[in-house]
């Protein structure tokens, strides 16, 4: 149940950075931050961790889901750099990566909940 108000607050999120669920990365970034969410050292094999199982997820091929992230988090950036900056609590001069995205929300999710680390074996 936790997790499904943690991902009721990620969708909250890319919406307010303009990636709605009419956008083909939305599905792709909703399932790679779940899969960050159930397991915090997904976030350090993002390939094998996050874009083959979310790939799976969604029908499509890894590089596919890396790519619409990627898209999306350029799409963030230019719909409004000011929350991303306030999800991320530092200043960013330049678009979050597709891995960097994911991390962002997956971390602003947990903060919300209360929680200082992703759940999961680390």
């Amino acid at each position: 149940m936790e997790i499904d108000r943690q991902m009721e607050h990620v969708a909250e999120s890319l919406r307010r950075l303009g990636i709605l669920r009419t956008y083909l990365g939305h599905r792709a970034v909703l399932a790679a931050v779940q899969l960050a969410l159930e397991d915090e050292s997904r976030l350090h094999q993002v390939t094998k961790g996050i874009y083959m199982e979310a790939a799976r997820r969604c029908g499509q091929n890894w590089s596919a889901v890396e790519r619409n992230i990627r898209t999306a988090a350029r799409r963030a950036w230019e719909a409004n750099p000011r929350y991303l900056e306030q999800l991320t609590g530092y200043p960013m001069n330049r678009p979050p990566s597709a891995s960097e995205l994911i991390e962002i929300l997956a971390t602003d999710a947990m903060r919300r909940q209360g929680k200082e680390k992703i759940s999961g074996p680390v």
